[in-house]
């Protein structure tokens, strides 16, 4: 405390108690004291305001909720990203269409070899590709199945059928009439069976019968 504010005081004391100060003090004195005094009294009032203030933000923004913060996806290793890119590459690929082989790409079926020189009262399994009557062996059936079995590569026979001993109780033939027939013999029923299997065409049946008209 200041010389002047201690004789303000003490001149204060003496009029609140009737006495006469023990020294007296100038008017333009007294002014500048209060003057003084207020402008202190008016800084510690701002100081302490500002100090107020300064605490009431700090608690406010201590209690105020949190701003929301987005999750950032971490991003993919190198081995991760390859074997994405990997994988992507194998949805999108495009399935690979089915080709249709070009016409006679494929392989011809194999028949198995007919007997080349049939021999008089030899066992045979005949495969029969046309029977038909005497009286109609012109009409072209037996050509057009002659013409079949040498377009394959063997020379068929044709002959009367009653020179093949059994042929006509298996095929289902009357016995009292002649037939004229296309036919490859083939030493085993296997063999036959495996020839009527890679033909396309029908034929007319298969019979083990024994040649004969061969003498």
């Amino acid at each position: 405390m200041t010389d002047l504010e201690r004789k303000l005081q003490s001149l204060l004391r003496a009029r609140a108690r009737g006495l006469k100060p023990s020294g007296t003090l100038s008017p333009r004195t007294v002014r500048r004291a209060r003057v003084r005094q207020g402008a202190v009294a008016a800084a510690t009032g701002a100081l302490a305001l500002s100090i107020a203030v300064a605490a009431f933000v700090g608690v406010r923004s201590m209690t105020a909720a949190p701003s929301r913060i987005d999750p950032v996806a971490p991003k993919p290793t190198q081995s991760e990203s390859s074997d994405d890119r990997r994988a992507g590459q194998v949805e999108q690929s495009p399935r690979p269409k089915p080709t249709t082989p070009p016409p006679g790409s494929l392989d011809p079926p194999r028949y198995p070899p007919p007997v080349a020189d049939l021999e008089h009262g030899g066992t045979y399994f005949g495969v029969y590709f046309e029977v038909v009557r005497g009286t109609d062996a012109r009409k072209g059936k037996i050509t057009q199945a002659a013409r079949a079995v040498r377009g394959l590569g063997f020379e068929p026979s044709v002959g009367d059928v009653n020179c093949d001993r059994g042929a006509k109780k298996a095929l289902g033939l009357a016995a009292g009439r002649n037939y004229v027939a296309v036919a490859l013999y083939f030493h085993t029923q296997e063999q036959a069976r495996r020839f009527v299997d890679a033909y396309k065409p029908e034929v007319v049946g298969v019979a083990r019968v024994t040649t004969g008209c061969l003498d």
